[in-house]
């Protein structure tokens, strides 16, 4: 799944900004100019998540947010996972609009920088870092070696822009959709990625395993895949109208492989944020 949530193009340098350091910093990044607004769906209800412009793009000096939640942005700020946040429930659900221009010459990790400032200074922000032990899964690769594909900005993507059974055979790169998942007539869900790093597919595999995923797999690339899984737990392996579970279809088809275990996380906890912005 070309996941709606995704921020693409913010991989970069984690750079921890702790409350009492804010302002000592000699080279606080900045957007030149800035607004945050409360998102508004299309007139027909319609809407999706997506970043355009920034570093690498064609508009190298804007960049726009449109409807990503507040943790989906200070995830892709700090370079972290989603489940490596912790802070008060709406962060999951309060969704925004931002538009910033960007000084010229600046880098993506610059931008990350930036993103940090905006947030911390607009919602009034302090956090702190904190390292606990808690159940997740480690992600490495499997002995095989990984059966990502190595990004292709110019590969065609399928005419209706689903799977078939052809496309998920011989790899084809799947184009971005706003749908959060696509089911096939036997219940089968069907995921895709395109010029995705690896930050980027553990927020994802998070999400759906509603649990912390670590990366251990070394891998620094932007990649493409397609997933075909079950979310029935009585799939059946032998039947041929089913599909493997979650974990499974991770190993076999992307050659990663997840492993539950205990150990420790390094989380940013929000200790104070506030639900309004200030003004533009």
């Amino acid at each position: 799944m070309r996941r709606a949530y995704v921020i693409a193009g913010l991989a970069g340098l984690f750079l921890f900004v702790a409350s009492a350091a804010r302002g000592q910093s000699t080279a606080r990044e900045e957007f030149e100019v800035a607004t945050v607004r409360p998102f508004l769906p299309n007139p027909d209800g319609s809407w999706s998540v997506r970043t355009e412009g920034g570093p690498g793009t064609s508009d190298p000096n804007r960049i726009r947010f449109v409807n990503p939640t507040l943790k989906t942005l200070l995830a892709a700020a700090y370079d972290v996972g989603f489940r490596m946040i912790s802070g008060p429930a709406w962060l999951d659900s309060e969704r925004w609009t931002i538009e910033a221009n960007i000084r010229p010459g600046a880098t993506k990790e610059q931008v990350n920088q930036m993103l940090q400032s905006l947030l911390l200074d607009r919602f009034k922000i302090t956090l702190h870092r904190e390292t606990k032990i808690v159940a997740l899964y480690k992600l490495t690769v499997a002995k095989k070696g990984p059966k990502l594909k190595e990004f292709a900005e110019n590969a065609p993507g399928p005419a209706d822009g689903k799977l078939s059974t052809v496309e998920k055979d011989g790899f084809v790169r799947i184009r971005p959709s706003p749908l959060p998942l696509m089911f096939d007539a036997r219940g089968i869900s069907h995921a895709w990625g395109a010029g995705e790093t690896v930050v980027d597919l553990v927020n994802y595999l998070s999400s759906v395993l509603k649990t912390p995923v670590v990366d251990a797999t070394r891998l620094t690339g932007r990649y493409d895949y397609n997933l075909e899984f079950s979310e029935s737990p009585n799939a059946a392996p032998d039947n041929l109208d089913s599909a493997p579970d979650f974990i499974t279809a991770v190993r076999d088809q992307l050659g990663l492989k997840l492993a539950s275990m205990k150990g420790p996380v390094d989380l940013l906890v929000i200790d104070h944020i506030e639900k309004t912005p200030i003004e533009n």
